[in-house]
This record gives C-alpha cells, structure tokens and sequence, in this order.
C-alpha cells in the first residue's frame, strides 16, 4: 500500500516527515535570531543551529566573525527575550565564504583568411570610420 505525498510530509514518523519539521523548526529560529542582531549584521550571518547553549552562525569573512564575537554580548541580551533563546550562553561563528563562479571565457573562434579579406575589403569602402574600425578588428581575427 503506497502512501500519499502529503502524508509522508505530514507523517512525523517518517524521515522526510521529521526532516520537514526540523527544516521549519531552523527557519523559525533564523527569524527570531535575525531580530536579536543589530542592524548591521542582519545582511551578513546566518542561524545555523543551537546545540547545549551554543549557537552557531555562518559569516561571510573573517571581520563579520570578529563582529560578531565583539558584540556578542548585546546579541545575547537581546536573544534572551525569546524563550528558545533563553539559555544560550555562546556564540560560535564559522566562517564560509561566499563563492562566485568563474565566468566563462568569451570563446572567439577564428575566421578564415578568405572572410578576413572580405571584412577588409568593405572597411576600405565604408565612410564610418567606427564601422571601419570593427570591420578591421573583426578581420584580425583570422586563423
């Protein structure tokens, strides 16, 4: 007997059931830590989990850890607040940076010297001397 989709999201029984819970359960706890941090660090940190009175965060680079460590204190006070908070004692930030992926080279294939002459022999006719411009650049672009 196979089950449902929304019974196996509803189901707290099962694993994807419980993953489902836990993932709702970390964005509720990102949002009320979100309020705890000043304005200047909301951007930049993320809620990664609480374990034993310890919470631990993701920055960016190494000065938002330090900022984070600075005020951590304040941040404490005002997490206290909220009752998931209320025995936290410890901030341990971690740092991953933010990747970019490489951009991908425009790849320039070459043209034959028979399109290459072509290209010149209509700058040599053109009056707009940009357009000449590209014709010619375009031309050196020969094998």
């Amino acid at each position: 007997m196979r089950k449902q989709v929304t019974e196996l999201f509803s189901d707290s029984r099962s694993d994807l059931g419980r993953l489902i819970s836990r993932t709702g359960m970390i964005n509720q706890l990102q949002q009320l830590f979100a309020h705890g941090l000043p304005d200047s660090l909301k951007e930049s940190v993320q809620f990664a989990g609480e374990q034993n009175g310890k919470i631990t965060v993701v920055v960016p680079n190494a000065l938002v850890a330090n900022q984070v460590r600075m005020n951590q204190h304040e941040i404490l006070r005002s997490l206290r607040q909220f009752k998931e908070f209320e025995f936290v004692y410890q901030i341990t930030p971690r740092v991953k940076p933010i990747t970019e992926k490489p951009k991908p080279k425009n790849k320039t294939s070459p043209i034959s010297t028979r399109t290459a002459e072509l290209l010149l022999q209509e700058a040599e006719y053109c009056n707009d001397e940009e357009l000449r411009k590209v014709l010619e650049s375009l031309a050196s672009h020969a094998k």
